[in-house]
């Protein structure tokens, strides 16, 4: 009596702490067909139990497309398997993402006997990531669009900086104007430009000194250079 206390006692704190660790539990036999699958996996991924009983994982209903044969291969050889990923449309049209996790039981002579595991719902994982992927694609789209219009503006220098005085912006009309490609000056100061590479323009050195206010002047270019008290030429730039 004592005994089979010890074994319901057993049981009972297995069963907690699979619950607790995943939204459903579940047993195949030794053929891999489902035996038996907790109710809370029902209500976690909507399965109808009687449509997953005496089905083997790759034949439920619903299944996405995909390639079973690692994982068949995996139980072939009796592999514990941890985080197994697949995707199943629900009667009502929803797709729902599952992960499972499972490891081989035997009998008192060694025998196996299937696979027992647990499950969990990652759809809201899953469509979290969805969302930021399209988030980002889609600010990398108003990025490329906002590039081709200031592209377009060759007649134009636009240069913007950031809250540090790095350049983020360089236009295709700056780089007409300056002599800089866009490449050489990204993340640059202003004001280090011509410290950065030495230019020239008609033959002249074309240096682009600190004392330029590059926030207020002009964007349009001079037509020559500007001799400076040092002999220095440089272009006017904002």
């Amino acid at each position: 009596l004592r005994l089979q206390d010890d074994m319901e006692s057993s049981k009972a704190r297995f069963r907690t702490l699979a619950m607790l660790a995943s939204d459903w539990v579940w047993e195949q036999d030794a053929q891999l067909r489902f035996t038996y699958v907790s109710r809370l996996g029902e209500d976690a991924s909507d399965p109808d139990a009687g449509s997953v009983l005496g089905r083997q994982r790759w034949e439920l209903p619903g299944l996405l497309p995909m390639d079973w044969r690692a994982h068949q291969a995996c139980l072939q050889r009796r592999d514990t398997f941890r985080d197994f990923e697949y995707s199943l449309y629900q009667p009502d049209g929803r797709l729902r993402h599952v992960t499972v996790s499972g490891a081989p039981f035997y009998d008192a002579q060694g025998q196996f006997q299937g696979y027992r595991g647990i499950g969990r719902n990652i759809t809201a994982a899953r469509e979290a990531e969805a969302r930021l992927r399209q988030s980002q694609a889609d600010a990398q789209t108003m990025k490329d669009r906002l590039q081709a219009v200031l592209d377009a503006a060759v007649e134009v220098a636009i240069i913007a900086t950031d809250a540090q005085d790095r350049v983020l912006v360089f236009n295709a009309g700056a780089e007409r104007m300056l002599g800089y490609r866009s490449r050489e000056v990204l993340g640059l100061a202003p004001a280090l430009l011509g410290r950065y590479r030495d230019n020239t323009w008609h033959g002249l050195p074309l240096t682009l000194t600190a004392e330029a206010d590059l926030h207020a002047q002009d964007a349009s270019a001079d037509d020559g250079p500007e001799t400076l008290a040092n002999g220095t030429a440089r272009r006017r730039v904002l």
